[in-house]
């Protein structure tokens, strides 16, 4: 892996600031360091000098940054309970304890911050999700729309605008049908509601080579007027190497939904920030991932002993048709094979993907396969 340059690092800076919606950046190297203000109106990182940290004064120069992020913290909360102040039901309600609706029964234990999470992006999925209508309309309307609008949410932050961000790939899926028109380029000065697509992530991320993985929430309002929801993932990349491997990565999804692989995530989009070229791939969100059905213990090592007959089948004969249209995955293992929402297996994380892969590849991915679904770990925790 190459070497990340002083552009990512301060990509990736800016893009945890956001994320702790704090407003000073430290970027540190040892004995040399930056100090970074956010400002957030015009979302311009103002860099200061560098600063030798062996000088006399250096403790007294950051104490001082210290102070400054405390008092920035406090002037920030108090503007926003002037804008959303606390109402007198919710005061009395911190106030007291909760009490059983009925003698005798207990009240749910406080949800955690991971399931009152989920049930915001599962509730609208339940109400709206499977709807064959909707789902048709949610596609064709995706397709025509080069504009996103991405913003994130939860944790008791939110984000102040909304990121636009440029269609560089186009959704696929059973009802997208291939298009060979170039994407549109020209954009115009403003856009109404039912002219984007508008979506919100939560900031619990997980990381992988390619990027940071986000749940979210996508949503489009058609002409009808009424707003359709789906749930989703969203894999964003920051570094150069990780872009490109991220566009690699819809390339091949690209090359499987135009040979009809089944059992593989639709995807709605390859974007792009129009600021800073930062890349993300909106695709559907999994039930659960295998790994997370059948965690590893001492008795499984690692492998699968919980998969049904009937999902061994279907992943075997997923892998064999993927090899058929000239793709070798690379990287499977639990945390790759998931559940859909309608209960059935799929397969995802294409970032290391091969096309047009040799034989003896095929032939070593198929047995490092059955051995994984037979309850055998992988030598080393190697992916297959």
């Amino acid at each position: 892996m190459k070497e990340p340059t002083p552009e990512g690092l301060v990509h990736h800076a800016w893009r945890l600031a956001v994320q702790q919606d704090t407003t000073i950046i430290v970027l540190s190297c040892g004995n040399y360091e930056r100090i970074g203000i956010r400002h957030r109106g015009s979302r311009t990182l103002y860099l200061s000098d560098i600063i030798d940290a062996t000088r006399p004064g250096y403790g007294k120069l950051h104490l001082g940054v210290l102070m400054s992020a405390v008092d920035d913290a406090l002037n920030r909360y108090r503007l926003y309970r002037a804008k959303h102040p606390i109402s007198p039901v919710t005061k009395r309600a911190l106030k007291r304890p909760r009490k059983a609706d009925t003698v005798g029964i207990t009240p749910d234990p406080r949800r955690s911050k991971r399931q009152r999470v989920d049930a915001f992006f599962t509730k609208s999925q339940d109400r709206q999700l499977l709807n064959k209508r909707d789902t048709q309309i949610m596609w064709r309307e995706m397709d025509q729309r080069p504009i996103l609008l991405l913003r994130f949410s939860g944790g008791g932050l939110n984000s102040s605008k909304p990121t636009c961000c440029l269609r560089r790939g186009r959704p696929l899926s059973p009802f997208t049908v291939a298009s060979d028109e170039p994407l549109p380029t020209k954009l115009k000065s403003s856009y109404q509601p039912n002219e984007y697509c508008l979506l919100t992530l939560d900031w619990n991320s997980s990381s992988g080579m390619t990027g940071h993985v986000f749940p979210g929430l996508l949503r489009i309002t058609p002409p009808s007027g009424r707003a359709i929801s789906r749930s989703v993932v969203a894999k964003i990349s920051d570094f150069a190497e990780a872009r490109e491997r991220l566009r690699r990565e819809y390339q091949v999804y690209q090359h499987l939904w135009s040979h009809s692989i089944d059992r593989i995530p639709e995807i709605y989009g390859l974007f792009e920030d129009m600021d800073d070229s930062v890349t993300m791939l909106v695709m559907e969100r999994a039930a659960c991932t295998f790994r997370e059905r059948e965690p590893t213990t001492k008795e499984n090592k690692g492998g699968l002993k919980e998969v049904s007959q009937s999902d061994r089948l279907t992943i075997t004969q997923v892998v064999e048709t993927m090899h058929e249209a000239g793709v070798v995955h690379r990287d499977l293992r639990p945390d790759n094979l998931v559940l859909a929402q309608d209960g059935k297996p799929m397969i995802i994380d294409f970032d290391q993907a091969v096309l047009d892969p040799a034989d003896n590849l095929k032939d070593v991915e198929i047995r490092g396969l059955a051995n994984l679904l037979n309850g055998k770990a992988t030598a080393a925790g190697r992916p297959i």
